[in-house]
């Protein structure tokens, strides 16, 4: 059922499953060889600091509740999967899936699945969601998918490419920041994060 799928995103993106991780002054720094972690990418003025391993096991244990079913078949429930206000979010997960060529759980599951971090910084007040990912083809498709979304939205976009620590980085209006390298997605509010 189409309403599951925004129920199990929402709380799958909202669940305190993540693992929470204190930076220090004496954060170690990897050696060239060594495969770089959410924390080497961001600056040591960061204030908080979430990590979700595995987002699919967090979606999972959403979606096989036991409870699904009957939050599902709920009238409220119902008439909200059958309300024209979902309509655009429903077409919406239709386009991601479609662009990703596979379900939407299936989907995010492969583009999470090396991680998701999400941090605030203190000294820029900006947020980033850092993404890692085993397939840099299936990074792609989101990446080209997120920037078409946004130009729906936008009307008028102005999308500028540049560089930034290494990352080409498409900004939006100078509103966020999507930026892909390597096996890595980052997505920011804020230059100087």
């Amino acid at each position: 059922m189409a309403i599951t799928r925004i129920i199990a995103m929402t709380l799958g993106a909202t669940c305190c499953l993540c693992r929470v991780h204190e930076r220090s002054a004496y954060a170690r720094m990897p050696d060239a060889n060594e495969e770089k972690v959410a924390t080497d990418l961001l600056p040591e003025s960061v204030v908080a600091y979430a990590e979700i391993p595995k987002l699919a096991d967090v979606i999972g244990v959403v979606a096989d509740h036991p409870l699904r079913q009957r939050v599902e078949s709920s009238p409220v429930v119902q008439a909200v999967a059958n309300s024209e206000d979902l309509k655009p979010a429903l077409q919406l997960v239709g386009g991601f899936e479609a662009t990703m060529g596979q379900p939407w759980m299936t989907a995010i599951a492969g583009l999470t699945d090396e991680g998701l971090s999400l941090a605030f910084d203190g000294a820029s007040q900006g947020a980033a969601l850092l993404v890692k990912c085993s397939d840099t083809t299936q990074l792609e498709r989101f990446r080209r998918f997120a920037l078409a979304v946004a130009q729906a939205g936008q009307g008028k976009l102005t999308l500028q490419q540049t560089v930034y620590r290494g990352f080409t980085v498409n900004t939006l209006n100078d509103q966020p920041k999507l930026a892909v390298n390597d096996r890595w997605l980052l997505v920011t509010n804020n230059s100087e994060l």
